[in-house]
């Protein structure tokens, strides 16, 4: 009884201080649904000051690659439109809103659309992304970072600004239930990135990850990250490829990491299931709510918090469970 009273509190409590985010963002008009953008790094709400006491065990869903306009695209010959996931969107909404207890928060790693900046059919998918992502419960605050087909294979300044234009800050920390959480941009770390081209973007990011990770004014529960391309997908040391980040920034980043206690590393981009360990460091990936490249089907996963560990299951869209036990 006591642990449910607590948790009560603290889904009261997370939900006062996302009404107050909202209220806070209200005149930004990249906000929909319980989506705030982050500012100046952070979300608005979700410091320390406000979300920094552990209370109770919580959970959050990890979803990724929705990439409206994939599945057509992948289909002989091509096809056009995004039906396919509209629909596994729609039902990923209806089933997390069904969720009880609800989660403490939706996270989507990256490839909100298929069309790379540029493309004429971009703006229109990343406004059917916002109309369907508006309907989940209000309760449930909802976040987002960049993929590679948000900010392109080969980011510009211009399409980190476009981006940041209409998602806000494409990298920034948060606190959730006494969990410092950090999310990253991987398409500054990825093979097709021209250094040329993002020098001062790489360069603020790597400083701002190191000052997130050396100087913790607060001592969180965990530390867990969120990004689109995992730092690996099954040993640390494997060959770099388009599905990971090449070793140079790799075992350099990990070794930060994991002197920083950080512990969970979630990421998408592989369309598939896949993850190892270095040492105590989890690399967790997910495969996508959309369009898949290997043997599993479209889904999401549950991630439980509780004081001394991280837990999560991958769930079948076709499976989604209604009571979440902790």
């Amino acid at each position: 009884m006591p642990r449910f009273e607590n948790h009560h509190v603290s889904l009261v409590y997370i939900a006062t201080v996302w009404l107050l985010a909202i209220t806070i963002s209200a005149k930004d008009d990249r906000s929909f649904g319980t989506f705030v953008p982050a500012v100046n790094r952070q979300l608005p709400g979700f410091d320390h000051a406000n979300q920094g006491r552990w209370i109770a065990p919580f959970y959050f869903i990890h979803v990724t690659d929705i990439q409206f306009g994939f599945i057509a695209a992948r289909r002989v010959p091509p096809g056009t439109g995004w039906s396919q996931e509209i629909d596994n969107a729609n039902r990923f909404v209806d089933a997390v809103n069904s969720m009880d207890p609800k989660p403490k928060f939706v996270v989507m790693t990256g490839d909100l659309v298929d069309a790379m900046p540029g493309e004429e059919s971009q703006a229109e998918q990343q406004e059917t992304f916002r109309e369907l992502f508006s309907e989940l419960d209000t309760e449930i605050p909802f976040i987002c970072l960049p993929g590679n087909h948000d900010v392109g294979d080969n980011p510009t300044s211009a399409t980190i600004s476009d981006y940041k234009a209409n998602f806000g800050d494409d990298y920034f920390s948060f606190w959730v239930g006494g969990v410092k959480f950090i999310a990253l941009n991987s398409q500054y770390l990825a093979n097709d990135a021209d250094p040329d081209q993002v020098a001062e973007q790489k360069a603020e990011q790597d400083e701002w990850l190191q000052n997130e990770l050396s100087h913790p004014t607060f001592k969180p529960n965990h530390t867990i990250l969120f990004q689109h391309i995992p730092w690996f997908y099954g040993s640390p040391y494997e060959g770099a490829d388009m599905y990971n980040i090449p070793v140079i920034h790799r075992l350099n980043w990990l070794t930060r990491l994991k002197e920083a206690g950080v512990n969970n590393v979630f990421a998408g981009h592989m369309h598939q299931n896949a993850g190892g360990h270095d040492h105590d460091l989890e690399m967790t990936v997910t495969s996508a709510l959309g369009a898949q490249l290997g043997n599993d089907e479209a889904g999401f996963r549950i991630v439980k918090v509780y004081g001394d560990q991280v837990a999560h299951e991958y769930v079948e869209l076709d499976k989604p469970p209604v009571d979440i036990s902790l």
